[in-house]
C-alpha cells in the first residue's frame, strides 16, 4: 500500500483540517490477479467537501488492447465531492483513447441509514 503523505510546511494554512495522509493505494500489479470470478469487497469511508473525488477502482492486469482506457477500467465506486456523500457513482471505461472513450454509468443514491 502506497500513502501520499503531507509534510508539515505544505499548502494547508488551516493545521485545524490538516490530515497527515490524504490518499492511498493498493498496487497488485505482478503481485495477485484476480480471475473473472469472485467477489471485491471494501469498507470506505468517504470525506466530504467540493473538490475530492474519492474512488475504488479495478484496472487490467495485462492491457491486451493497449493502454487507459483501451483495455478497461471498473469505477466500483467514486464520489463527486460536490454531489455530498450520499450519491456514487459506477463506472465502465473502455473504448478508444481519450477524451474519444466511451463509458457507462450509473449514479446511486443511498439514504444516510443505509451507510455507516
Amino acid at each position: 500500500m502506497e500513502a501520499r503523505h503531507n509534510l508539515e510546511g505544505s499548502s494547508h494554512s488551516n493545521k485545524a483540517n490538516f490530515h497527515e495522509y490524504t490518499s492511498s493505494k493498493i498496487l497488485t500489479r505482478d503481485k495477485v490477479s484476480f480471475g473473472p470470478i469472485g467477489r471485491f469487497e471494501a469498507r470506505i469511508k468517504l470525506p466530504r467537501g467540493q473538490g475530492i473525488w474519492p474512488a475504488f477502482w479495478m484496472l487490467p492486469a495485462d492491457n491486451l488492447y493497449g493502454g487507459w482506457p483501451n483495455s478497461g477500467e471498473i469505477d466500483i465506486m467514486e464520489n463527486i465531492g460536490k454531489e455530498g456523500p450520499n450519491t456514487v457513482h459506477g463506472t465502465i471505461h473502455y473504448g478508444l483513447d481519450w477524451p474519444k472513450d466511451q463509458y457507462n454509468e450509473e449514479a446511486i443514491f443511498l439514504p444516510p441509514k443505509q451507510w455507516g
